[in-house]
């Protein structure tokens, strides 16, 4: 079985252009470090690295299958991997099924979209932030990219500079990141709603969540429902405004 897969991993790396091999290592940066990549020169060796990782193994291959999936090599995809382009859309519509995060979808969407006269254009604005030689005519901008966040010009959480570059001559790319960044705003404020009701339903002692002291002055914060009107009159609950008073009384005192 082991000797199956690697003649597979081989025959794919076979197939794969060295600008494909950049794309795959940019699309992977969330599980394999810039230093690690560095001596990355093929994607045998970068396979290796997967390989080192737990990235891919024996009977799972599902990290390889979107990175092929990302860089659009549909052919490898079906013909070394037996899947499809609508197998891997229905797959990665799973929630926690995908290993390339958003953020590292859109970097790489932004670049491929670019011409080479709108990286220029991006190298010509970044002068006075990155090194010339890191700007050279053969940087490519998955590579300019990787210099911004080396700098520390864009994370995942601030692309405003990006955004003001790009707004120059590619509006729509702009527009690109703005709705990332609106759907980000979004997850995450259902997120912490999600984990105030989880804890409201859950106190302390309950198995859900364990109980801490609370020795700092003040301790914090702390939000209650408290329901009294519902849609029923029958269901009110009469008692809770009292109950409410007690505990802001007490929590207070």
């Amino acid at each position: 079985m082991s000797t199956v897969f690697h003649k597979l991993l081989f025959d794919i790396s076979e197939a794969l252009a060295t600008d494909e091999l950049a794309a795959l290592k940019f699309l992977s940066l969330e599980h394999v470090p810039v230093r690690k990549q560095e001596a990355i020169e093929e994607p045998k060796a970068f396979f290796e690295v997967l390989q080192e990782k737990d990235m891919i193994k024996v009977g799972d291959v599902s990290f390889l299958k979107e990175l092929l999936y990302r860089i659009n090599r549909i052919d490898l995809l079906a013909g070394q991997l037996g899947s499809s382009r609508e197998e891997m859309e229905r797959e990665l519509q799973i929630p926690g099924r995908a290993k390339v995060s958003t953020y590292r979808q859109l970097l790489y969407g932004i670049a491929e979209d670019l011409t080479p006269e709108d990286v220029k254009s991006v190298k010509f604005l970044l002068q006075e932030r990155i090194p010339k030689n890191k700007l050279q005519d053969n940087a490519s901008m998955l590579k300019v990219l990787m210099e911004m966040e080396r700098n520390g010009i864009i994370k995942e959480d601030d692309l405003r500079i990006l955004k003001d570059i790009l707004k120059e001559f590619r509006a729509d790319l702009k527009k690109r990141i703005d709705i990332y960044e609106e759907k980000t705003k979004e997850n995450n404020s259902k997120e912490e709603l999600s984990n105030l009701i989880c804890v409201s339903r859950h106190p302390a002692g309950q198995g859900l969540m364990e109980s801490y002291k609370m020795e700092n002055n003040p301790h914090g914060y702390c939000v209650i429902l408290n329901n009294h009107k519902f849609k029923n009159p029958c269901e009110n609950r009469e008692g809770t405004i009292e109950d409410g008073s007690k505990y802001f009384f007490k929590s207070n005192s």
